[in-house]
């Protein structure tokens, strides 16, 4: 189903590593854990639901950064043996943890809720420490003073970062990072079949651990609720309660929730052909896309449907019958009809109503955006993945367990190719890098071809992407990426900025993701690049109106560099190498540059105030063209097959 669909036909019986047969007390003593990302969940099954939704993004995840599970309780460890094909561990006791911390080289832990046992594992201080939650809620549970332990907060989006705004004293907001929801990306198979009627879904949530986190309506409204919707004519009902509503100790849930079940059966025994159904197992996700509307409480489920279905209306039940003080706590309420003790008489007419007539369409287009910012499907798996090879990076970067091209050879070279435009002077559909050559491979797949054939493995390719970020990433399985949030407001500059916070120690090597090149050319400029010189290859064959010129000073050094430039000596070509002294004074200064700016304002700016040396290495003998016009598409596949040499 795509790069973000649900994994089919995958054998989630086997667990890759994880050996069968009886249970072993623990990870055998002084075993290192094979694993870049350890996901660790300290808690007993009841709590399971909070992992088990972030499975598949950890199984994504996997094939970029191996990830190992890690867990305290052995009948959660036996219960994700079958759930999962990452490996899973157990280390049940405090001193099993730190050993298997200590002889192992996990760079980041991830962790999805807030148990009091993730003290346990953030005792280690050689990983980064990234809170994902397990939802995006209202809750007051969804915001713990516990995050300002954690390296980095990944949240969904400004409401998220309002809400621990408002909840946390003193708390440093630089640690959030929107991810979006990476969950909603996830396209499981449904699990309502069609029906002719419309489909009304009830999906409360649980009392919660204490008073102030109980927004249940099940044992104060929920009989009610699905008795008034099962009335609505030529209707389907679906109850989808809460894993943890089911099991609940308190006589009241339980008998509220026995008595949901019973009117559902007896609507279903007397009306075979409705299908109303109780889902009390199975992905909420699942079942989402089957209904018309949906009835829930403050719960992270009503987002997820706000999110899916911002077409369908809502209601959000309110145990507490406080109005204000719910569209206070909740902005997704003031987007949809409340049901309270006092409202619940007329409910059925209600829901008919908005059946028929949706009014808050338009207003949970903009709360949707509150909460998610404005995201394409498959962007917030993007985000994630950026997010976390960048938490990677920098491990590895502080520990200096990366090393820079030394001048005896090259043993790795940071090579960064900038594809997040929107490339709207080509006039293509999809992103322009993924533009096809008469060759048959696309611009970038020829750039990552030259790069293999003249360094290798040595180039560590890192790619920015943004617009049609997933379709870059499904082209360049094998690179890393970075991910320009706001590539549709912002030039090269902060395209760059991104991924030079991120790269290794050492020089860097960049790239537009628009030109086409003899690989020769790569051949040519490597001996700069192992001097470790900073230099802009330029063309001094062709000065275009439209194309970035350079003047330089009588040495060699570049003076000016922007399309602006008159009398230029030649044109800048598109590829570039910051040498490692350089690197610092180039962040800064591309910081200072505007969004709108090309990253050469970044180059100039370094060169004016910090008096930055950027040599003008003239390759003007070799075939480069930057494809901005579908001239220069013309003039690159007429090249492309005669100059340019194919790959080794």
């Amino acid at each position: 189903m795509g790069l973000f669909g649900f994994r089919k036909n995958v054998d989630t019986h086997r667990l890759l590593d994880t050996p069968r047969g009886p249970r072993p007390a623990g990870y055998p003593p002084g075993t290192p854990v094979p694993g870049e990302i350890a996901v660790y969940f300290a808690d007993d099954p009841r709590k399971l639901y909070q992992l088990h939704q972030w499975l598949p993004v950890f199984e994504l995840l996997h094939e970029r950064h191996p990830v190992v599970i890690i867990t305290r309780n052995p009948r959660s460890y036996d219960a994700l043996l079958t759930a999962t094909k990452l490996r899973v561990v157990l280390a049940p006791a405090f001193p099993d943890l730190v050993d298997l911390y200590e002889c192992s080289d996990v760079k980041v832990a991830v962790y999805v809720n807030n148990s009091v046992h993730n003290f346990h594992s953030l005792m280690q201080r050689r990983m980064l420490h990234i809170h994902v939650n397990h939802g995006e809620s209202d809750k007051v549970c969804m915001v713990s003073n516990q995050v300002k332990a954690y390296d980095r907060v990944f949240v969904a989006g400004e409401a998220a970062v309002r809400r621990h705004r408002a909840a946390l004293i003193e708390f440093d907001e630089s640690s959030l990072v929107r991810v979006g929801r990476p969950q909603l990306d996830l396209r499981p198979d449904p699990l309502l079949p069609p029906s002719p009627r419309r489909t009304i879904l009830y999906a409360p949530t649980w009392e919660g651990e204490n008073a102030s986190n109980n927004y249940t309506s099940v044992d104060v409204l929920g009989p009610a609720i699905v008795a008034a919707a099962l009335a609505v004519p030529d209707v389907r009902l679906v109850y989808k309660p809460h894993p943890r509503a089911a099991i609940s100790p308190l006589p009241s849930m339980a008998a509220a929730h026995r008595e949901i079940v019973r009117l559902v059966e007896a609507a279903a025994r007397r009306d075979p052909e409705a299908g109303h159904q109780v889902h009390a197992t199975g992905d909420i996700l699942a079942v989402i896309p089957g209904c018309d509307l949906m009835i829930t409480d403050v719960s992270s489920v009503g987002l997820d449907f706000l999110y899916l279905r911002a077409d369908a209306p809502m209601f959000i039940a309110d145990r507490y019958g406080d109005r204000a003080r719910l569209h206070d706590a909740a902005p997704i309420s003031r987007c949809a009809d409340v049901i309270d003790s006092a409202s619940i008489g007329a409910l059925t007419g209600r829901l008919a109503d908005r059946l028929g007539v949706d009014r808050h369409r338009a207003a949970r287009a903009a709360t949707r955006t509150h909460y998610f910012g404005d995201l394409a499907p498959g962007e917030s798996t993007v985000r994630f993945l950026a997010s976390i090879g960048d938490a990677v990076t920098r491990r590895d970067r502080q520990l200096g367990s990366t090393t820079a091209p030394k001048e005896a050879g090259m043993d790795q070279l940071n090579v960064v190719i900038l594809a997040a435009g929107m490339g709207t002077r080509l006039g293509m559909p999809h992103p322009k890098p993924l533009t096809p050559l008469a060759d048959g491979r696309s611009i970038l797949q020829q750039q990552l071809d030259n790069l293999r054939a003249v360094f290798g493995d040595r180039a560590r390719v890192t790619i920015v992407v943004g617009f049609h970020a997933e379709e870059v990433m499904a082209a360049a399985p094998d690179a890393l990426f970075a991910y320009n949030e706001r590539y549709a407001q912002t030039n090269t500059s902060k395209s760059l900025l991104t991924a030079l916070r991120s790269s290794a120690p050492g020089g860097v090597l960049w790239l537009n993701g628009d030109v086409v090149f003899d690989p020769r050319l790569l051949s040519s400029i490597s001996p700069a690049i192992l001097e470790d010189r900073s230099f802009v290859c330029v063309n001094t064959e062709a000065v275009g109106e439209e194309e970035v010129k350079y003047t330089a000073s009588v040495d060699g050094f570049v003076v000016e560099l922007s399309k602006s430039v008159v009398d230029g000596l030649g044109e800048a070509v598109g590829i570039n190498y910051i040498a490692s002294p350089d690197k610092a004074a180039l962040v800064e200064h591309l910081e200072a540059c505007t969004d709108t700016d090309y990253f050469e304002r970044g180059i100039e700016l370094a060169i004016e105030a910090a008096g930055m040396r950027v040599v003008a290495l003239d390759i003007s003998e070799f075939f480069v063209v930057e494809v901005d016009f579908a001239a220069d598409l013309e003039r690159a596949n007429v090249e492309v097959g005669k100059t340019v040499t194919p790959a080794a």
